[in-house]
């Protein structure tokens, strides 16, 4: 990292060690995770911890994140360039971003940095802590997970700020999120379907490649059997757009069970 992208440290946080860039010890990160948790409670799946908060809402339009809010089901919003580009419609993404934060209160809102090189990025992620403020505690950093941006997502780690991996498709990339810190790796789960068939369900090799180390956030599924499935297959949660998250609360036989009710006892 040259001398200019150094000099980048994050508004109101400590700079990040010198040797060694971005490293922490096994404790301070322990401590990390402890005292700055995603809210919600946690159950225990074949025994390891899981986080009760697995339904998030993949989307930037401002109506959905509004019902969603709402609804009771949704824990977080989970945002990427596209989403945020489409519902700005020509704002500034970090004023949609503040926006996003003001409809969903109660939970993580996930911000990808979109930038061609670290600085750009470091100049990015030190303008939403600037401009947001307290919110930016709630937004958790989504870096690629291509080899030149692991780094950056262990500084960010260091300087006390949530991470997530994205476009994740391999143990090997979780196995890397884990070691620089991030709390999240997000694999895309319909295209790995469909762009690498032979591969099969790839979501339990990578539930077991974090192993409780970092949560695995399912993306890109398609109908209300491959979110449940997803979570079947050890994803600690998944992020669906609302129509898809409508969709799990419904069943004919629920209908007709309660229409019997009505129809036995007039309300």
């Amino acid at each position: 990292m040259d001398q200019s992208s150094r000099d980048h440290t994050l508004p109101g946080v400590r700079p990040s060690p010198g040797p060694g860039r971005g490293a922490v010890s096994y404790q301070s990160s322990r401590d990390k995770r402890r005292k700055r948790s995603l809210p919600g409670s946690t159950v225990r799946r074949e025994g390891r911890a899981i986080s009760a908060d697995v339904l998030f809402l993949d989307s930037a339009d401002l109506r959905d994140v509004a019902v969603a809010a709402a609804s009771g089901i949704v824990a977080g919003v989970t945002t990427n360039p596209t989403l945020l580009h489409a519902a700005a419609d020509g704002r500034d993404p970090l004023e949609h971003l503040a926006a996003v934060l003001r409809e969903f209160r109660g939970g993580p809102v996930f911000f990808q940095l979109h930038a061609r090189d670290e600085e750009a990025a470091v100049r990015q992620a030190a303008a939403v802590v600037d401009g947001l403020g307290a919110d930016s505690d709630r937004v958790v950093f989504k870096l690629p997970a291509q080899a030149a941006w692991y780094a950056l997502g262990a500084r960010l780690h260091a300087e006390d700020r949530k991470v997530a991996m994205t476009a994740v498709y391999t143990p090997g990339q979780v196995l890397a999120a884990a070691q620089c810190g991030a709390a999240w790796v997000i694999p895309y789960v319909d295209r790995a379907r469909r762009l690498r068939p032979e591969g099969g369900d790839l979501v339990p090799a990578l539930a077991a490649a974090a192993a409780g180390r970092v949560r695995v956030l399912a993306a890109s599924v398609k109908s209300p059997e491959q979110l449940v499935q997803a979570i079947l297959s050890g994803a600690d949660a998944v992020t669906a757009p609302w129509p898809l998250l409508q969709a799990l609360m419904r069943d004919d036989l629920t209908d007709s069970a309660v229409e019997a009710f009505h129809t036995a006892v007039p309300a």
